[in-house]
């Protein structure tokens, strides 16, 4: 049945991940990178996996859905080193999935409430688009972490490593969700698979606003962006 794909993206939450470059040479040796990578040139690719690009909190939240935060301000109370304002420091990401009409239900029920928009009042926030992952409803890359046979990874990169940006991700999200599809049917142990847009958080006057952020608290409503 053809999946029909909304053109709402609903945040699901944040994360902190490695500094860009800090382990890329020591996790994604040539041999990973031409066995998984559809562009074997990307030297460390991105993602919502955090088995490609891991997370480095501190203090992980085991009851939030996928192990994310609900805040940006969290992330900052529970890892100061963010607070040092180091061009190597770690990561702050935004996930957010763009889903289809039939699995709408499941994300909305499954983060209603979690996230706390009303946090990240302060400090000043902006966001980078980094590109959209593939990934199952775990957050299992289909892009950069499900193994193809030879022949299954000749084809797709002749069909779609042209797509690919420098971070190892898609560009556009109508290529993501084009290619969730044709995962489905490559990597049936892991489907359904969905598009995910990746956003890094750029952190404004770091340190301050933070005093009314608590790591515990009732859930909200959750947040829809239109891409």
């Amino acid at each position: 049945m053809e999946r029909i794909w909304r053109q709402d993206i609903l945040v699901l939450g944040f994360d902190l991940r490695e500094a860009y470059g800090a382990n890329g040479g020591s996790l994604w040796t040539q041999e990973r990178r031409s066995e998984f990578l559809l562009r074997p040139d990307v030297e460390q690719p991105l993602s919502v996996d955090p088995a490609v690009w891991p997370s480095v909190m501190e203090v992980q939240n085991e009851e939030y859905p996928l192990h994310l935060c609900g805040s940006i301000n969290r992330i900052l109370r529970a890892s100061p080193i963010l607070a040092r304002g180091r061009k190597d420091s770690p990561v702050v990401i935004e996930v957010g999935v763009l889903t289809d009409a039939g699995f709408s239900p499941y994300w909305e029920n499954t983060f209603d409430g979690w996230l706390r928009p009303e946090e990240d009042t302060t400090p000043a926030f902006t966001f980078q688009e980094l590109g959209y992952d593939v990934a199952d409803k775990y957050l299992v890359s289909g892009l950069s972490n499900c193994m193809l046979s030879p022949k299954e990874l000749s084809d797709v990169r002749r069909n779609w490593a042209g797509r690919i940006n420098s971070f190892g991700l898609f560009e556009s999200a109508d290529d993501a969700t084009e290619y969730a599809t044709a995962c489905d049917l490559l990597i049936r142990e892991h489907a359904p698979f969905f598009a995910y847009r990746i956003r890094r958080v750029e952190i404004k006057d770091v340190g301050h606003g933070l005093e009314h952020v608590t790591t515990t608290g009732t859930r909200s409503a959750p947040v829809l962006t239109k891409t």
